[in-house]
């Protein structure tokens, strides 16, 4: 039905409302997704803020693991 596009017509439908900015998890791991098209992606405030902060996380890691096991010091 939707060809394998993660777009907003295909949550919609998944979770049965178009209030994106409330969706705080996505999970399709049978729905066989090979591309994504989602605008701006404005609609997923939630989602967006939880990304940038993983990232942050992610980040802040690294510096951290390599500056321990780093036998130079870490300049960031």
């Amino acid at each position: 039905m939707f060809g394998g596009r993660l777009s907003e017509d295909f949550i919609a439908d998944k979770v049965g409302h178009s209030n994106f900015a409330d969706l705080r998890e996505l999970d399709f791991p049978q729905s066989g997704i090979q591309s994504v098209i989602l605008g701006d992606g404005r609609l997923f405030g939630n989602l967006q803020r939880f990304f940038r902060f993983l990232m942050r996380f992610i980040h802040l890691w690294i510096k951290m693991h390599w500056a321990k096991n780093s036998k130079v010091s870490a300049v960031v």
